[in-house]
């Protein structure tokens, strides 16, 4: 396992760590909220990505160690979730770099209220931030998901 992927690794557990605790402190409005549910269903398949993922890298490609085959179906199952959250992810952030005047504008009132000018300057870095992590999201899991065909004498069925 090469150091890259590892710190691949700890950027996007380090961000749905964070994820998390936005999840569970907000999760009461959540729930009252039907039509937010699809996106919390989302997110919270990429935490458990992570969660997965990790779980993956300590116990086969670090310890090398025989685990259930449930661990490589959760792997790929909140994978292929996650994919759908990094892309539609990218996706809205290339609208807004194409035309971020309606988010600005959004903004404005948010500026206002804490008498700071909102930057066209500010919206580029975070979704450059934003961006970027989408894009270690979707190399992490092409990565892991190699990984998973590699190493699949590790995986065991139930008993």
């Amino acid at each position: 396992m090469t150091v890259i992927y590892r710190i691949i690794s700890f950027v996007i557990n380090l961000v749905a760590f964070f994820l998390t605790g936005i999840l569970l402190i907000l999760l009461p409005f959540i729930l009252l909220n039907p039509a937010s549910w699809f996106s919390i269903f989302i997110t919270a398949g990429v935490v458990l990505y992570c969660w997965f993922s990790s779980k993956f890298r300590k116990q086969v490609l670090q310890r090398r160690e025989v685990v259930s085959r449930k661990l490589r179906d959760w792997v790929r199952v909140n994978g292929f979730l996650t994919v759908v959250f990094a892309a539609s992810l990218f996706y809205q952030i290339v609208l807004l770099v194409n035309d971020p005047t309606p988010m600005l504008e959004m903004m404005k009132p948010l500026g206002e209220k804490y008498h700071r000018e909102v930057k066209a300057e500010d919206l580029y870095l975070s979704l450059t931030i934003t961006m970027t992590y989408s894009g270690l999201l979707i190399i992490h899991i092409i990565w892991t998901f190699l990984l998973l065909q590699k190493y699949k004498d590790f995986f065991r069925e139930e008993q």
